[in-house]
Parts: C-alpha cells; sequence; structure tokens
C-alpha cells in the first residue's frame, strides 16, 4: 500500500469537504445529485478507514 491508512482517511476527510462546497455552489439539481451520491459514497469510506484505523491501532497496542 502506497499510503498509510491515516493517509487515506485524511484525504477522503478533504475530498468530502471540497465536495461539500461543490454543493454549496451548485446550480443544477442533477448536478446537485450527483455530488450528493459521492459525498455518501465519501462518507461510507471514511467509516470504513476509520474502523480500519481502530483495528490497526489495536493490533499495534497489542504487540507492545
Amino acid at each position: 500500500m502506497e499510503r498509510t491508512l491515516k493517509e487515506h482517511l485524511d484525504w477522503l476527510q478533504a475530498r468530502l469537504k471540497n465536495v461539500n462546497e461543490q454543493l454549496m455552489d451548485c446550480d443544477s439539481r442533477a448536478q446537485a445529485n450527483r455530488l450528493q451520491v459521492e459525498i455518501r459514497a465519501i462518507e461510507l469510506a471514511i467509516t470504513h478507514y476509520q474502523a480500519a484505523l481502530e483495528i490497526e491501532n489495536r493490533i499495534i497496542s497489542d504487540r507492545l
């Protein structure tokens, strides 16, 4: 993996912020719908990466 889980999570959170800003400036309903679909996908990915990061942290702390 080229990026760590934390780096992926940080990128997703930045992307979510960017897409939310795009949604606020959106003019058409069709574009707003596409952005809302992307927002839901990003939020789901964030949830998965957060869970993976928690598991990774538990594994590391168990090794210590």
